[in-house]
């Protein structure tokens, strides 16, 4: 299942037996009503955290940790003859894109425009390539649980 995706967006297609009121209640059980806050003091099993409609759904994966890169799943529902076809588009929060970019175009610039020599010019090249193998594997990681998660939780066939 595990495909690798270099931007921090895909798109997955999931089939499923169930039809959409099915998808919506399996989908509503793993989605977590509790705050953030509360999350710190009781011992939540659920999975998600966001809402869940009857032409879609909007989630974020809950986790025991802190990952900036940790995806939106968008789900929009398609009834098929036989069962639903779930299309997902997998991207990270809009506004940790458009940090990453601001900063790493910062850092780029302000290495570049301070350069005396080829050597000290490399220095932000190597911290842009760093940074995104930082989003590359955290996003590609994240994505996978996620995706997986999904599937599971509505009992996929293939995507």
């Amino acid at each position: 299942m595990a495909k690798i995706h270099f931007i921090p967006y895909a798109k997955y297609e999931i089939k499923t037996d169930l039809n959409i009121i099915e998808i919506q209640e399996r989908i509503a059980e793993e989605i977590s009503t509790q705050s953030r806050v509360k999350k710190l003091f009781h011992d939540n099993k659920k999975k998600f955290r966001g809402k869940v409609g009857p032409h879609g759904f909007k989630l974020r994966k809950i986790l025991d940790h802190r990952n900036s890169w940790n995806p939106t799943l968008k789900g929009q529902f398609i009834e098929l003859e036989h069962g639903t076809l779930v299309k997902l588009k997998v991207s990270i929060h809009p506004i940790i894109l458009i940090f990453s970019l601001l900063f790493t175009a910062f850092i780029l610039f302000l290495g570049l425009a301070n350069a005396n020599s080829l050597v000290e010019a490399l220095w932000p090249i190597l911290i842009f390539f760093l940074l995104y193998i930082f989003t590359f594997f955290g996003f590609n990681l994240a994505a996978e649980q996620a995706v997986d998660t999904i599937y599971k939780t509505i009992g996929g066939r293939s995507h």
